[in-house]
């Protein structure tokens, strides 16, 4: 798939090192000369100098041939124009980073998806992960207040998932066993050592434990 990034900051470029590092091919376009020969020395991908956020260098990017345009500048503003921008130029799919929680309605009312506000996101996951409790591997928000939760089974916990009564709002979603990941359906039993991935919400995070 081919990615084009807009700034060369931290993100962006550990970004497109990851992106290149699964065969992507990357281009990035960046306003500073000497922070694209910085990059250059140990990120292979493409480069072009210049404003992203301005429709000249967006269409230098070749939108119609870009999978997704990721608009990591350190500038709030700056990304948000280059995503209004780029909705009118072809780009099949536009990925902004905000951090200013301020915005939200903004992007509501401009109509952008795959807005990421950093430090909303940052903070929520932070303050999750220090609330888990024993047993409980990593949990990941979804939309709203839906979480997902994995528990790692312990000495004492069922034997099948008859025997798990679970709270409300609160499903099963897998069952990894260590060798193998599989849907409810498929599993006969249950062991010490299997991980269970449970959606559910944070008010259920001490009845699921139980």
């Amino acid at each position: 798939m081919r990615m084009v990034i807009i700034g060369g900051g931290s993100l962006a470029s550990h970004c497109a090192a990851a992106l290149c590092e699964r065969d992507h091919e990357v281009v990035i376009i960046e306003k500073d000369q000497d922070q694209i020969d910085l990059l250059s020395q140990y990120i292979d991908c493409g480069f072009i100098l210049g404003d992203g956020a301005k429709p000249k260098f967006l269409e230098e990017a070749s939108p119609k041939n870009t999978d997704a345009l990721i608009c990591l500048s350190d500038s709030d503003t700056d990304n948000l124009l280059a995503a209004q921008v780029a909705k009118g130029m072809g780009f099949k799919r536009v990925i902004v980073r905000v951090e200013d929680d301020e915005l939200e309605p903004v992007c509501h009312n401009l109509e952008i998806e795959g807005v990421i506000f950093t430090n909303k996101q940052l903070t929520r996951e932070i303050v999750n992960m220090s609330e888990l409790r024993d047993g409980m591997l990593k949990s990941a928000y979804l939309d709203g207040e839906l979480q997902f939760v994995e528990l790692k089974l312990g000495d004492n916990s069922p034997k099948t998932l008859a025997d798990i009564d679970l709270p409300k709002q609160c499903h099963l979603v897998t069952v990894n066993n260590g060798e193998q990941c599989h849907l409810p359906a498929d599993v006969k039993s249950l062991n010490v050592g299997d991980k269970l991935l449970f959606v559910t919400t944070h008010d259920n995070l001490t009845d699921l434990r139980k």
